[in-house]
């Protein structure tokens, strides 16, 4: 089965619209480290018009529309699940940390894989990309790059090379240069051997 939260709810009515078939359960809530409501930002651009994909819980101090939603650990959420979670899917803009700190019995007990998006424009430079992956390294993760059909391990990543490079590009050079970038990581359990 499928559990996914969006707190949006204008995005939530499309989720809920296009999966009802599929047999998604939806929450109309935001995954982060407390419970209760937040205000999400909905960046919007120099026209107005709501930049949806980009809405997170951090304040960057940018034009943004604000919409009092919901939130909630992924801990309390998922406190009663009799089914094993096997893998969690995290794209919040910047909220990752928050929400890893909301999921640590989760993660504890029931080690899932994570797919989780993490930039460094989001989430303030290249040393936060690292703080935040340390949070599920330091658990007992490996963590690789997903980059295409290739995984490179965290140790080889260069978050210069493979996002600020890109982010720092006009979009000119991007179109007559292969800039490539990277954002999605793998997080895998590191399953001990027992003797």
């Amino acid at each position: 089965s499928v559990l996914a939260l969006e707190p949006n709810p204008a995005v939530y009515k499309k989720l809920v619209r296009t999966t009802w078939l599929a047999g998604v359960d939806t929450v109309n809530a935001a995954a982060s480290s407390t419970n209760g409501t937040a205000d999400l930002l909905i960046p919007v651009d120099s026209e107005g018009r709501r930049l949806e994909p980009r809405a997170t819980l951090e304040d960057r101090g940018q034009a943004s529309v604000r919409v009092q939603v919901l939130r909630v650990r992924l801990d309390d959420l998922l406190r009663d699940t009799t089914s094993k979670v096997s893998l969690i899917k995290i794209d919040v803009e910047g909220h990752e940390a928050e929400v890893i700190r909301g999921a640590s019995d989760v993660l504890d007990r029931h080690r899932p894989t994570l797919v989780v998006e993490i930039e460094s424009r989001y989430v303030g430079g290249v040393v936060a990309v690292a703080d935040v992956v340390a949070l599920l390294t330091k658990r007992g993760y490996r963590c690789h790059a997903i980059y295409g059909g290739t995984l490179i391990p965290w140790a080889d990543f260069d978050v210069t090379r493979w996002q600020a490079s890109y982010l720092a590009a006009s979009d000119e050079y991007r179109a007559a240069h292969r800039v490539e970038y990277v954002n999605n990581f793998l997080f895998e359990p590191i399953r001990l051997v027992r003797t």
